[in-house]
């Protein structure tokens, strides 16, 4: 009498396996079909099993010389690659839209950019591996927040909010609203545009600014005229 307990075998893939359709799996335990892609079962990584089954589910391959496989090995494992490419590729650019998601709000909230490095991240990072696992976490890993980047996201980002509203402005009527602020000993212009857009009227942050020392109506000419000139509004 066999002991209840004893271990079940593990098979491994053999070469042979080729001329019934099935190649080996990263593991070697799960050999895939060529044909229909399926993954046995360990326990089916038998011969007479293997054989068995290319005769019931694909009888045109039965007897098909080894080449034939080979190919189709081949194409099998192009595909494979080529889909591996394009799911690193797609991690890749989520990665990179979280980072912009990230230095936005770092940018809206007026936050040091060296919290996405030293807080936000580890942050992420500890919520992942205890809630959704390591895996998760090591995905969010990949996220690009230092220092430097954070600061180069919201230099793009700013740079993309102003040729939005330049092109927005392009062809339509604007006036421009100008206001000095003191704060502490310096003086401050800042510059609003109002348009309408869709029959709304809106409001938008053209520029601010500080004056060095006077604040004349030459110097407030000589701060808004090279910024009307650079968006193309004169």
């Amino acid at each position: 009498m066999s002991e209840p307990n004893a271990k079940r075998r593990i098979r491994h893939y053999d070469p042979s396996y080729l001329q019934f359709g099935f190649i080996s799996s990263p593991d070697e335990l799960k050999p895939p079909c060529l044909t229909c892609h399926v993954c046995l079962a360990n326990d089916s990584m038998r011969p007479h099993h293997l054989k068995a089954l290319q005769f019931s589910k694909h009888p045109t391959e039965v007897r098909q010389p080894i080449e034939y496989f080979s190919q189709k090995k081949k194409v099998y494992l192009n595909q494979q690659k080529s889909f591996s490419l394009f799911t690193q590729s797609t991690d890749l650019k989520c990665c990179t839209m979280a980072s912009y998601e990230v230095s936005f709000l770092i940018a809206k909230l007026k936050k040091p950019h060296t919290d996405a490095e030293t807080l936000i991240k580890p942050s992420l990072l500890a919520c992942a591996k205890h809630v959704l696992g390591s895996a998760a976490a090591e995905k969010l890993d990949k996220i690009p927040l230092s220092n430097d980047t954070v600061k180069r996201r919201i230099s793009e980002i700013s740079q993309n909010l102003e040729d939005k509203l330049v092109r927005l402005i392009k062809d339509i009527l604007i006036s421009i609203q100008l206001d000095e602020s003191t704060l502490g000993a310096e003086s401050t212009l800042i510059v609003c545009m109002r348009f309408i857009d869709n029959d709304c009227i809106k409001e938008e942050l053209l520029f601010v600014d500080y004056f060095e020392c006077r604040c004349t109506g030459q110097d407030i000419s000589k701060m808004v005229d090279p910024i009307l000139t650079h968006i193309r509004l004169v």
